[in-house]
């Protein structure tokens, strides 16, 4: 847990006895018993899947606690602590800085502990008042359930001490990883917490030295791979949010390697004005959400033009067209049709088109003509499911096409990345795909009883651009199961069936979103899980985690 950044001078101790005296002879007296677990072990009690390996030992435990605590802890631990280190800061203003403690055990678990020797140090603090830090916690089976004197720390210290962590170079990639997860589960920080704060703030400057100055600009000189960048303090505050976040993204990304932002982030928190490291650090997640503000540019059509005459062929009578359209009933012919010459693909882009096509076919409907918002959505619709004598279960469908219409490819790499908490790589092409796919897939059946939500869709362009897949996606809620940790899952199936009839089907609970399973006794890793890069087992041509994303936003939208 201590790592200086100013080359600050220690003392190492190795020997056992000579540890166990510099301990009982801490005059600090902590008023609590208990110890604060923090760190990785602490955060996978608030998330699960933060930083898990294969090997459990590999997870260090990191504690907060007393000399008295640490001095039990070697008593009980007499014969299994394989080796034992001591670090003993020295403080230049002759303050009493954490002692440091390293064990190892036979079984190779690592602890790493922090002792307070002062009542101004933020773990005095913590340890005083660890009720208002720490999540409950309990040892033992139900038989003999009692309150354990490790009490797990809550999420908001957690952050706290990873916060405050960004004005330091000392790993700082890791740092800010942890960082933007924790955001995702701590409660936001509130003036009760400015004690806390500050203690560390101040903690920190002693043993990594001061951040940042705090002078009115931040310059970036330019170089060969980016133009010179001059942000005033006064100018910056003068901007509203949106334009404050856009010229840190930009900034930040001028200065990254292989688009990654973090490279950029590291160099405005850790060598720019206090002012603006407080500002990126205080808006971290809609400074890392600013890339799905950014346009992504659909390819533009090759032709275009307007043309008022929508016959196919003026010497046609309009009877015979009619007669011929109303005998394509797949969907997909339409795509076709598109690329026969350039009056058909102006024609079929035409909503007027659309519109006599419905009207010719099905006849008028009870809503106002000029109230249709996609005569297009509403002939595919009816033409595959034509059993809707209901106009407003009809309508529900068309207004859920329309709905899914709004959404964007950035939603769904948005929502990866909010799932797994960390940035997910996407190639250019495949957000192009992803929007083809949002803006013309459509709704035909959708069910919902009190535990059921049931969806049947045609998704168009999932294998190839104008490839057609009917699915059926079913949403369960409810309690059932045997574990007698929680009765409440939800599980979805998935099935797509495509023009051949090729059958691909999953189904999953929430927990193995993040590779986990719901046992008979609480929640388990398990090896795989279905955010991960890897190609999909459905179409590989798709990353899994951004399958299943695109997946979960085409449920029922009342429960999306």
């Amino acid at each position: 847990m201590y790592a200086s950044s100013n080359h600050r001078q220690i003392n190492r101790i190795s020997n056992r006895s000579e540890i166990v005296s510099v301990l009982e002879n801490v005059s600090l007296k902590i008023q609590s018993n208990y110890a604060i677990l923090i760190g990785s072990r602490a955060a996978q009690h608030w998330l699960p899947n933060f930083r898990r390996s294969s090997n459990e030992n590999n997870t260090d435990w990191d504690i907060i606690c007393s000399s008295h605590f640490l001095l039990d802890w070697l008593h009980q631990k007499d014969t299994e602590v394989k080796t034992i280190d001591m670090i003993i800061p020295i403080s230049n203003d002759n303050d009493l800085l954490d002692l440091y403690v390293y064990g190892t055990l036979d079984s190779d678990f690592n602890y790493d502990f922090s002792i307070p020797r002062s009542s101004e140090s933020y773990t005095a603090y913590l340890l005083n008042n660890w009720e208002d830090w720490t999540s409950e916690t309990f040892e033992g089976g139900w038989w003999n359930k009692r309150k354990s004197s490790l009490q797990n720390g809550s999420a908001k210290l957690l952050l706290i001490l990873k916060k405050f962590m960004l004005y330091y170079s000392h790993q700082w990639v890791k740092t800010a990883t942890d960082y933007r997860q924790l955001l995702t589960v701590a409660d936001p920080l509130t003036e009760n917490d400015r004690i806390l704060c500050d203690l560390f703030v101040q903690y920190n400057e002693k043993v990594h030295g001061n951040r940042p100055d705090n002078t009115d600009r931040y310059v970036i000189s330019p170089s060969s791979t980016h133009k010179g960048i001059i942000i005033k303090r006064d100018e910056f505050f003068t901007q509203n949010k949106d334009q404050q976040l856009a010229l840190i993204y930009h900034t930040a990304m001028s200065m990254a390697i292989s688009d990654d932002i973090l490279i950029g982030l590291e160099k405005i928190c850790t060598q720019g004005p206090l002012w603006l490291a407080d500002f990126v650090i205080n808006n971290w997640l809609p400074i890392h959400h600013e890339k799905f503000k950014q346009k992504i540019n659909p390819p533009k059509p090759l032709i275009e033009f307007q043309i008022d005459n929508y016959r196919f062929f003026s010497e046609i009578p309009e009877l015979v067209q009619q007669r011929i359209l109303h005998n394509i009933t797949d969907t997909s012919n339409f795509y076709s049709m598109k690329l026969v010459c350039k009056r058909w693909y102006a024609i079929i882009r035409q909503d007027l088109f659309w519109r006599d096509l419905y009207v010719s076919c099905y006849g008028k409907i009870s809503a106002r003509i000029d109230d249709v918002r996609s005569w297009r959505i509403m002939y595919f619709t009816r033409l595959e499911e034509n059993i809707y004598d209901n106009q407003e279960e009809f309508q529900k469908l068309v207004d859920a096409s329309l709905q899914l219409r709004q959404t964007k490819a950035e939603d769904i790499v948005q929502l990866w990345e909010d799932l797994t908490r960390e940035d997910q790589p996407v190639k250019p092409d495949m957000f192009s795909k992803l929007n083809y796919i949002l803006s013309n897939s459509f709704y035909i059946q959708m069910k919902e009883t009190s535990d059921e939500y049931l969806v049947k869709l045609i998704i168009i362009g999932l294998d190839e651009v104008h490839s057609r897949v009917s699915a059926d996606l079913k949403l369960h809620i409810g309690e059932y199961g045997s574990s007698r940790y929680t009765d409440y899952m939800e599980e979805l199936s998935i099935e797509l069936i495509a023009t051949d009839n090729t059958r691909r089907s999953l189904k999953f609970f929430g927990p193995s979103l993040f590779g986990f399973y719901l046992g008979k006794w609480g929640y388990f890793p398990r090896k795989s899980t279905l955010l991960t890069q890897t190609p999909s087992i459905l179409y590989p041509q798709f990353p899994s985690g951004l399958l299943v994303c695109l997946l979960i936003m085409l449920t029922h939208p009342a429960h999306r």
